[in-house]
């Protein structure tokens, strides 16, 4: 279950609008709801907010490692631009 410290996490790594950028995730890695559809933006957020989906929770905290990744590597790059000026 995904408690206040890790949703204030989601939505300081994704944004405030974290839903769409989940549910693009969830689609291209096949995760749906069970009636085999995508899943909505208040079923992502009602997770987010602590609804128990293991599934989806776990592909959550995918998600998070890899932006988390992308933008230590994107601070990396922006500050090697800065040192060779």
């Amino acid at each position: 279950m995904i408690n206040a410290a890790l949703k204030k996490k989601i939505v300081t790594t994704l944004g405030k609008q974290y839903s769409g950028k989940i549910i693009e995730y969830l689609n291209k890695n096949g995760v749906y709801n069970q009636k085999g559809e995508p899943y909505s933006a208040s079923s992502i957020q009602n997770i987010v907010g602590g609804r128990k989906n293991e599934t989806v929770e776990s592909h959550i905290l995918n998600l998070l490692a890899s932006e988390q990744k992308r933008l230590k590597l994107l601070k990396i790059k922006k500050s090697k631009i800065i040192k060779n000026k």
